[in-house]
């Protein structure tokens, strides 16, 4: 029973940290309404003091209700603030600064911090301010009243807001509650964003490297399982893989410095990242001055060999506008295959994602072994394009580690 409670408001989207504050906050609901019971029942309680028990129970509960019907901590936060803090503040009226009415109203804004984020939780550090400074300030106003239901030990005579033992709030501790809660608020609001940016940054990066299903799916495991859990690896039946290749970009570089070299390839490879997107292609990798694209996974895709396609004819007609500082044009080789492939992460640090399989091999051979300006491409991509594309058959081609394999080359739409 206390595991169901524990979890209650758990969704299976929820991650950790999510999971983390639900418990917290249905264990912390669960603690003071036993705390409160065993005030009503076990000590003189009577009168006013016994209403405001009252209303604490009753916003611990609403408090848990709400989280088990919404499964929204924010939402069940802000229910269990609005019933407790006008009751605390009657409370500062009544007993002053006892039974932790200061210490509730310093404890709120910094909860809402967390639970809220920092700019929801400013209403609520403003209300908790005002709460303690109006009851400082009314304090010498609030009426002699008596009331046989205030009758107590230490209030003999009933006084409701002058008991004998009330703590009364004055401006210094007033003035003491703001300037302290003030420090600690703006310390958490402080050190909150700074580490939401951090995360953020985190997040670009990571969506950055990889697919973003696969940076989803990696940042929903646990922190121990981020990356030395079950391995993340998929089947697809097919996908269309191209390779991109800088003819004689070693020559090239031998005449550049190394600030122009690399320059020259993020110029290059900057504008293919672009065309990627366009297209709905995912880029895997550069090596040195190759290129790496795949579509129709991780996502399925079933124009994924069109889409190639126009994605190759489009980065001819990039490099064709492109040339090096001392007028050497850039030439690029071509080659792409379809067919089943396994893509996955691999490694624990600089992690990759990678494909693997026949078609992917066929493609990288379409490539090395075709020419300049040339796009290459294997069999099932031919017979998935022969309609819709203009293709000149090269007859079959030795392949190391394939033997002789048919290849055409992609000239491009059909008009």
């Amino acid at each position: 029973m206390l595991t169901r409670y524990i979890s209650l408001g758990h969704l299976p989207e929820d991650d950790d940290r999510q999971r983390r504050m639900k418990s917290v906050f249905a264990v912390v609901m669960i603690l003071i309404i036993l705390m409160d019971l065993e005030y009503v029942l076990f000590r003189d309680r009577s009168g006013l003091d016994l209403t405001i028990d009252g209303w604490i129970f009753v916003g611990c509960v609403a408090g848990l209700v709400v989280l088990k019907v919404t499964r929204r901590l924010d939402t069940s936060m802000l229910v269990f603030a609005g019933i407790l803090i006008p009751a605390f503040t009657v409370e500062l009226w009544i007993v002053g600064n006892k039974h932790g009415a200061l210490f509730t109203f310093a404890i709120f804004p910094i909860w809402s911090i967390t639970i809220l984020g920092p700019r929801r939780s400013i209403p609520l550090f403003v209300i908790c301010l005002a709460a303690v400074v109006f009851s400082a300030v009314i304090e010498p106003y609030l009426p002699h009243i008596r009331s046989a239901l205030h009758v107590t030990g230490v209030n003999p005579d009933g006084w409701v807001f002058h008991s004998p033992a009330k703590e009364t709030i004055g401006r210094d501790e007033a003035l003491t509650f703001i300037f302290g809660l003030g420090l600690l608020y703006m310390g958490m609001y402080s050190a909150h964003n700074a580490l939401n940016r951090a995360n953020e940054r985190i997040e670009y990066l990571l969506f950055n490297v990889l697919p973003p299903s696969i940076a989803a799916r990696l940042a929903d495991r646990g922190e121990q399982d981020f990356l030395g859990g079950a391995a993340i690896a998929d089947a697809h039946e097919q996908a269309t893989i191209l390779f991109a290749d800088i003819v004689g970009f070693t020559e090239i570089a031998a005449r550049m410095s190394p600030a122009r070299v690399v320059a020259l390839l993020d110029r290059i490879f900057g504008a293919f990242d672009s065309l990627a997107e366009a297209h709905e292609v995912e880029k895997i990798k550069t090596i040195g001055d190759a290129y790496m694209a795949v579509c129709g996974l991780p996502e399925p895709n079933p124009h994924h060999a069109q889409n190639i396609a126009e994605l190759a004819l489009a980065m001819q007609d990039t490099v064709r506008r492109i040339r090096t500082d001392e007028g050497a044009a850039i030439r690029l080789r071509i080659g792409i295959n379809t067919g089943p492939v396994v893509a996955g992460i691999i490694g624990r640090r600089r992690f990759l994602y990678d494909l693997w399989g026949d078609a992917v091999n066929t493609a990288s051979r379409m490539e090395s072994h075709g020419a300049s300006d040339t796009i290459q491409v294997g069999e099932s991509t031919y017979e998935a394009l022969k309609d819709s594309y203009e293709f000149e058959a090269l007859g079959d081609i030795d392949v190391k580690g394939k033997g002789r394999l048919p290849a055409w080359r992609l000239i491009g739409r059909r008009r």
